[in-house]
């Protein structure tokens, strides 16, 4: 794994991914490292899941499938490169994957929104600059990286929309964070922005160009010093505000969340229309995730059938000619 997996791995992926996956491959390493490949057995594949699922471990179901799931991509790869002639962790049922678990979507209504923003205090740039962000977020259903990875050029304040092109890693060096692309193609995308949230980008730009140090030919949109902000501060910020107005938490791609809810249920908006606004190549991804979202819907369909049957005329006699002997005169 040391010599060949990880460092081809590495060399595929983003540093962002790189640095989220490789405290996983110390833990697998940590776990079965003393073995050969050869030498691991469907029983030291069981016992890894089992010790995974434990409470000794102390893991989320979630992370242990991720977990998981890595290790036997790692000795798929074995087998593909004829290290072995089978995966242990793949011949019996006892060591198959471990499921994610159960799926829990948080999101803030328009009214917890509400109070949350309320909190803001517009006369300094700290506050100001908390109050764009969750504006810019809620409002847009962008991703994390890609609302940090925006410069001014990105949005069209005449017209009313945002260019994603970009996204944010979490490269060491801010010169090589901003990347040319996003998570996928269909994530390049044009996404139209209401008149409140365009007053208030106009507002924070010249808030920006008279108070904060502007370097270059062009500037983040969210930030305070003109270097990105790292995507923790997006949660940090969240956690400071929801606190301070008694909301419960949300992680900050929750926020993505919460404008789905806003545009499924507060404007009833069709699939279509969420999908290509999330970036989702198409509509079977975006109910793949929110389906949820989509049960608040339940009462306004039910709602809509109130007086669906109008006034019935019933005659004053049965119509029936019935001879049988289970007859009850109501």
């Amino acid at each position: 794994m040391s010599n060949v997996y990880i460092p081809n791995y590495r060399r595929e992926v983003e540093n962002s991914t790189w640095s989220s996956r490789k405290s996983i491959f110390k833990l697998i390493k940590e776990r079965l490292g003393a073995k050969s490949l050869k030498d691991i057995t469907p029983k030291d594949c069981f016992d890894f899941r089992s010790w995974l699922l434990s409470s000794e471990a102390g893991y989320s179901q979630s992370f242990a499938s991720i977990v998981y799931g890595i290790f036997r991509q790692v000795l798929d790869t074995a087998v593909d490169l004829d290290y072995l002639l089978r995966n242990p962790s793949r011949v019996k049922k006892a060591t198959r994957a471990i499921a994610k678990g159960p799926h829990t979507i948080n999101y803030w209504t328009l009214e917890e929104f509400k109070e949350v923003v309320s909190k803001c205090y517009l006369g300094d740039i700290e506050g100001a600059l908390a109050y764009v962000m969750f504006n810019l977020y809620y409002f847009t259903g962008l991703r994390v990286s890609e609302g940090l990875a925006l410069w001014w050029s990105d949005i069209n304040l005449h017209d009313g929309y945002i260019r994603v092109n970009h996204t944010l890693t979490n490269s060491i060096d801010p010169d090589k964070k901003r990347k040319n692309y996003t998570k996928t193609m269909s994530s390049m995308r044009t996404i139209d922005i209401p008149n409140d949230l365009v007053k208030l980008l106009k507002w924070w730009k010249q808030v920006q160009y008279d108070n904060l140090p502007q370097n270059g030919n062009d500037h983040y949109v969210l930030s305070a010093t003109d270097r990105p902000l790292h995507r923790s501060s997006v949660n940090n910020t969240i956690n400071r505000y929801a606190k301070l107005a008694g909301v419960h938490h949300i992680q900050a791609r929750e926020l993505r969340t919460s404008h789905v809810c806003l545009l499924i249920n507060k404007y009833n908006v069709d699939i279509l229309a969420v999908s290509q606004r999330l970036g989702h190549a198409k509509p079977t991804t975006t109910l793949q995730y929110y389906s949820e979202l989509w049960r608040g819907r339940n009462r306004t369909v039910a709602d809509q059938m109130n007086g669906a049957m109008g006034h019935i005329d019933h005659p004053d006699h049965s119509l029936v000619n019935f001879t049988g002997n289970q007859f009850v005169k109501v």
